[in-house]
């Protein structure tokens, strides 16, 4: 990831992005939703905003690494 995408995106700018990427990722599973994966994070770790994983999905989904279900 270019160092201008990373800072563009707002995970990027937490104090503890690795941690919050890697649980994120660790959260996706084909059945939780955005929403789920937000929540079980925000347990594990602090109250992250919704928008910033969704965000961090997208750019996951965009570059090939992960599929929406419909």
């Amino acid at each position: 990831m270019s160092s201008f995408i990373a800072a563009a995106i707002a995970i990027a700018r937490l104090p503890n992005s690795g941690d919050v990427t890697y649980e994120i990722v660790n959260f996706i599973d084909g059945v939780r939703t955005v929403r789920e994966i937000r929540d079980a994070v925000s347990a594990e770790l602090e109250p992250i905003e919704l928008a910033i994983v969704a965000e961090y999905l997208d750019l996951l989904v965009k570059a090939g690494a992960v599929t929406f279900k419909r």
